[in-house]
């Protein structure tokens, strides 16, 4: 089922048109999908909704649209809807990370693209593709969002990360402090965000390689 289009004028409230795709989405007449699975999850203390592209382009295809022009901003939002909906369903307190996992159904989804078909692009935008994995690195933490302490003035403040190299802070925020040295500022490990991150390398499958390339 589809919802109506917003006017340009009028706000989108993405959070809310999650909540009302996981709440309201059919499978069959009926069959409300994602409230079964978020049943579930709520059941088993699970952690991770995992809802299927089509089934949101189905339902509201301008959110689908934004979710793939803008996923890094567009999950956040499907994860504050999944916790707002488990509050809504569960008795349990919401005291620990969720996710929510984009799938497809088939290789004929609108997201689907060749390996060899990525571009510059396609580059922070949601795309799927099939391969083989050939080589994978050990999981390992990354720093994202980096708390630091002035040891002069002892102001605590966040420096994001953007590199596997710790950017350091080059002055004090506090504009008073004198502290301009890498070692008047110490790294506060247990303030600072830090995900699990991998790399991995992946090859075209033989059926998608063009003919006479091995």
């Amino acid at each position: 089922m589809a919802s109506p289009a917003s006017s340009p004028s009028v706000p989108i409230h993405k959070t809310q048109r999650f909540e009302d795709f996981y709440r309201l989405f059919e499978d069959k007449p009926g069959i409300y999908k994602y409230q079964e699975q978020i049943n579930d999850i709520i059941s088993k203390n699970g952690d991770s909704l995992i809802i299927f592209y089509e089934d949101l382009l189905a339902f509201d295809s301008q959110l689908a649209e934004m979710l793939k022009k803008d996923p890094e901003s567009l999950i956040e939002e499907a994860i504050n809807a999944f916790k707002n909906t488990l509050k809504f369903q569960g008795s349990k307190p919401i005291d620990k990370d969720y996710f929510v996992r984009i799938s497809t159904i088939d290789e004929k989804s609108p997201l689907t693209i060749p390996l060899r078909g990525l571009r510059a692009k396609h580059i922070d935008t949601l795309v799927s593709f099939k391969g083989i994995l050939i080589r994978s690195s050990p999981i390992r933490p990354k720093l994202i969002d980096a708390t630091f302490e002035c040891l002069v003035c002892k102001t605590q403040f966040n420096v994001t990360q953007l590199t596997s190299r710790i950017k350091w802070p080059k002055f004090c925020i506090k504009k008073s402090c004198k502290a301009k040295a890498q070692s008047d500022f110490r790294l506060i490990s247990k303030h600072s965000t830090f995900i699990d991150w991998q790399s991995v390398t992946i090859q075209e499958i033989p059926e998608d390689l063009p003919p006479g390339r091995i």
